[in-house]
């Protein structure tokens, strides 16, 4: 018997560490290279946010590293004061006999904590749709 498979195929990372803008198309075997300092920790330690947010422990992964702030893409010339970009994940899970899911979350720092700004979770056929911006969520 043959377990049909839930597979990741695509993740999208804005403002994560050294990760300005990546997206990474996500297939059985996916292999990452780089020179020290280049980001592919950091790439892991996405899928390990997500993980966290998954299982309702994301406040706890967050506060171990600092807060939000301290892990979103700063400019070098940017000042201490200067606000960072809100961190976006995106991510596509393909699932059989379905179009594929798709899910985004954008968040940014709110003093200590953070503020899911908006998140979204959707599947183009048939047409089901989960949105929430700030505290507005539709269906």
């Amino acid at each position: 018997m043959i377990a049909s498979q839930h597979v990741f195929s695509r993740l999208g990372i804005r403002h994560f560490r050294r990760l300005r803008e990546v997206e990474v198309e996500i297939r059985p075997l996916t292999v990452l290279i780089g020179a020290n300092g280049a980001g592919k920790t950091s790439f892991l330690d996405v899928w390990a946010l997500l993980a966290e947010s998954a299982a309702g422990r994301l406040q706890e992964y967050l506060a171990a590293r600092g807060g939000l702030a301290e892990i979103l893409t700063r400019d070098k010339q940017d000042a201490p004061t200067d606000q960072p970009e809100p961190l976006r994940l995106e991510l596509a899970m393909e699932v059989p006999r379905f179009e594929p899911l798709a899910y985004q979350v954008t968040m940014a720092p709110a003093g200590n904590a953070y503020l899911i700004s908006e998140e979204e979770l959707s599947q183009p056929k048939p047409g089901r749709e989960i949105t929430r911006s700030g505290a507005l969520i539709r269906f």
